[in-house]
């Protein structure tokens, strides 16, 4: 699908470090067969390893895999079984940003989910998640992550049209996400009570209450419009 990122995870990189053990081979020989030089090569090898380089390039897989003699296909059919949630750019294409922040909108949302089913599928305490809970509860966090990128832009640029403070942008945006929230969790007759509450945030933290007001109209058309 055009347009779409997939990130290299930490898991993908302890499978190719499974493939250069059984090969019998340290970092500093798969560096060398794959033409790196100076003092960082074996500082490279670790890094993707690590999964600390999010896009290596498929060409780079390729030829670390071929300086392992190891089929390509073995790691293909291994990341068929990851499951691993594809950011489109659908949802931002269909908004009045332009390219740029369109482009780091979709690199912000890829990299916080990236980061969430990581810590889902291998949580520091606790139970595994079996494979179909794992993947709805990454694809709801990519929902509302979408969908809180795209409210904060829409509420930024509506704040830089107005007369407000750079201090007190913060907590407009917090306001936003509180709205957003309670679009989430609720439906009328709550939704309307659940606002209501949420707008005491304007007060609590003195401000304007004209823009607040036209901060949660935003925030509802735009999680409407989302949600078709």
């Amino acid at each position: 699908m055009s347009g779409t990122k997939c990130l290299f995870t930490r898991e993908m990189g302890s499978w190719l470090r499974e493939i250069r053990a059984a090969a019998g081979l340290t970092q500093d020989e798969v560096a060398a067969r794959l033409g790196l030089v100076g003092k960082g090569k074996r500082s490279k090898v670790s890094a993707i390893e690590a999964g600390r380089v999010t896009n290596p390039g498929f060409m780079t897989i390729i030829g670390y895999l071929l300086a392992c003699g190891t089929p390509v296909g073995r790691f293909c059919d291994r990341f068929n079984t990851l499951g691993l949630l594809q950011i489109t750019p659908e949802t931002f294409e269909n908004t009045e940003f332009d390219a740029d922040v369109k482009k780091r909108l979709r690199a912000q949302t890829s990299s916080q989910v990236d980061k969430f089913q990581r810590r889902i599928r291998f949580p520091r305490q606790g139970r595994r998640l079996p494979p179909e809970e794992l993947k709805q509860r990454a694809t709801h966090y990519l929902e509302y992550q979408t969908q809180v990128k795209t409210v904060q832009q829409a509420v930024k640029i509506l704040l830089s049209h107005t007369s407000v403070p750079v201090t007190e942008v913060h907590a407009y945006l917090n306001y936003a996400r509180v709205v957003l929230s309670a679009l989430r969790k609720h439906e009328e007759p709550e939704l309307a009570e659940a606002l209501r509450r949420a707008s005491g945030n304007i007060e609590v933290n003195g401000l304007d209450p004209d823009i607040g007001r036209r901060i949660e109209r935003l925030v509802v058309r735009k999680f409407r419009r989302l949600a078709r």
